[in-house]
């Protein structure tokens, strides 16, 4: 038993690279009983084992090494009932299942980033990121010192990042962001770039490697192309083409995956610069193929390999790809058409051809 908490603590310890001088000063003891510990000389007084269990934020049965296997089956379990109702689109039981696994493992990094995401989408509240600002810097502060993880500690950056921007902080939220990998130097990019031209490992990770950088550049087409004042109607109905012409010269057709959930929103964007410009039928057009987008985002797996030769072998999930990845395309774009841009399409509702497309994407649906 000494052996296995000694080996804990010091497992913990060197893990946020604590010297064994500050946990012992942090607990009013002396260096030498740190270390005896550590080696399984002798046991901790059993009144020191909370503030152990406190100060590295974990339970005292980690501490203890009791029921280590029970503790992570739990939480594997915690995660995969949070996907299922994220894909079920269950707010209400998601957020209470987020909130009862924090109260249980306050300390695991995987429950303690769901539930900053609670924090920051909170229904309960108007703004979750200012209702829960301090324990969101909190939380997410502890993360980045603590937390080995690449993914969260990311996570935890985002959120800070907009925190300092809420706080018009411009300065902090861009040198927080400024820890982020550049989009020459991703992990993918790095790992294929390390193996031999033509291995299939280079082969795998540029794959991926592509896949990001497809999906970047139509999102920041998107931003510069729809939000420079500069760019005119005609403008931006170019670059969005030419934004869609890139994805269907790499990728079939029949290989589009999750990119259907960007080509929808591509014709969308198209569709409107048609009303805007007063052509009418290319806007039905361009609606139409968004519609049929949408409804093959929707009948994805929730897991999804590509197969064409560019993109061959390159698997993503639904969950990899965040709220977005459950988000039901074909309703959220018919809510966009008839409540957020009613009055733009107002004049095309008494045509027949744009009211055979409503009637038949709502029929297909119910």
């Amino acid at each position: 038993m000494s052996t296995i908490i000694g080996d804990n603590i010091k497992k913990m310890r060197r893990e946020r690279k604590i010297t064994q001088e500050a946990l012992a000063a942090h607990l009013g003891l002396s260096c030498q009983a740190v270390s005896k510990w550590e080696r399984g000389d002798s046991l901790p007084d059993i009144s020191v084992i909370v503030p152990l269990a406190n100060f590295f934020r974990v339970t005292t049965d980690e501490i203890l090494g009791v029921n280590v296997a029970r503790r992570e089956s739990d939480i594997q379990q915690y995660l995969k009932s949070y996907a299922e109702l994220e894909a079920q689109d269950d707010i209400d039981a998601k957020y209470a299942l987020v909130q009862k696994a924090y109260m249980e493992y306050p300390d695991d990094f995987r429950i303690m980033k769901l539930y900053t995401d609670y924090l920051c989408a909170d229904p309960s509240v108007e703004d979750g990121y200012v209702a829960h600002k301090l324990e969101l810097k909190r939380t997410c502060n502890h993360i980045l010192q603590n937390c080995p993880d690449e993914d969260i500690r990311y996570h935890a950056m985002d959120i800070l990042s907009q925190l300092y921007y809420f706080d018009n902080d411009d300065e902090s939220a861009i040198r927080m962001l400024s820890n982020f990998p550049s989009a020459f130097r991703t992990k993918n990019q790095m790992i294929a770039m390390l193996f031999e031209s033509g291995s299939d490992v280079r082969l795998e990770y540029s794959r991926r490697a592509l896949a990001e950088t497809l999906e970047s550049l139509l999102i920041q087409v998107r931003h510069i192309a729809l939000e420079d004042t500069s760019f005119n109607r005609v403008d931006q109905l170019g670059y969005l083409r030419r934004a869609i012409s890139v994805i269907e010269q790499l990728i079939p057709e029949d290989d589009y995956g999750f990119f259907h959930y960007h080509l929808s929103d591509f014709r969308f964007w198209l569709a409107n610069r048609y009303v805007m410009t007063e052509n009418p039928d290319a806007a039905i057009e361009q609606l139409k193929l968004a519609f049929v987008h949408a409804k093959a985002y929707d009948a994805l797996p929730e897991v999804y390999t590509h197969t064409s030769p560019m993109l061959h072998g390159y698997t993503v999930s639904r969950a990899e790809r965040g709220g977005a990845g459950y988000e039901k395309k074909v309703e959220s774009q018919m809510t966009y058409l008839e409540e957020t841009c009613a009055r733009l399409y107002a004049p095309l509702m008494d045509r027949a051809d744009m009211r055979d497309l409503i009637n038949s994407v709502k029929n297909s649906e119910n």
